[in-house]
């Protein structure tokens, strides 16, 4: 397929915004970061809306879904390893409103 035509199939699903974004695989691990984890966060009722926006804007927090589930949000965390991921823990339990923090470490990604 010639280039220009990828390009503009490309421009104009953009323009009607079936692609929204681009987005990037990066390889942690290259960049230092030796720990990755999903914490389940809850927080009080009161304090959602307030807990969520602190935690999207932890840039160790590199994605942040609030959910209907166990948990009101699960937070992707990137540490350099297991002791900073400690100081993130610790950070986010000191958001007021949060009530819980339960870690789960990624062991080895499959997919």
């Amino acid at each position: 397929m010639n280039e220009s035509t990828v390009r503009k199939r490309i421009v104009s699903l953009k323009r009607r915004r079936i692609i929204r974004r681009f987005t990037v695989d990066v390889d942690a691990e290259k960049l230092g970061i030796k720990t990755r984890a999903f914490l389940g966060v809850d927080a009080e009722p009161s304090r959602i809306l307030d807990v969520g926006r602190q935690l999207a804007e932890m840039t160790e927090c590199r994605f942040v879904f609030n959910v209907a589930g166990h948990h009101d949000f699960w937070a992707i965390v990137w540490a350099k390893d297991r002791e900073a991921l400690s100081g993130i823990i610790q950070r986010i339990s000191a958001i007021e409103g949060v009530t819980s923090v339960n870690p789960s470490i990624l062991a080895e990604r499959l997919k």
